[in-house]
């Protein structure tokens, strides 16, 4: 593609999926303060309908973590999950984001 010089450029840009783990939309998956977490994958729903996407990401402790998208603040409301007995690798949405598939580090496990 195109060499953009200025990141600000792309502020507006809508992306079809966030897989980042680090972005303004989703600064409120991180916690405010550090207990050792690292969110090590993440992915947001590619649905268009603002009251129903969300976002989930998977941490170093085997947790997953689903939250609305976009996701700005920290204390925003999410469910947590445990999903496998050490890092969480990848997570995606599939099927029309029907289905999450994870992917586990240690254990190996979809």
């Amino acid at each position: 593609g195109p060499y953009i010089p200025a990141a600000s450029r792309l502020k507006d840009v809508t992306w079809e999926s966030q897989t980042c783990t680090l972005g303004w939309s989703i600064k409120g998956t991180w916690l405010p303060y550090n207990d050792g977490c690292e969110i090590q994958t993440l992915h947001n729903s590619l649905n268009n309908d603002t009251d129903r996407a969300v976002v989930v990401s998977g941490d170093n402790f085997g947790r997953l973590k689903l939250l609305r998208f976009p996701c700005l603040s920290s204390e925003a409301q999410s469910r947590s999950f445990r999903a496998h007995c050490g890092s969480v690798a990848k997570v995606r949405w599939v099927n029309g984001d029907s289905h999450l598939v994870t992917l586990g580090e240690k254990d190996q496990a979809v």
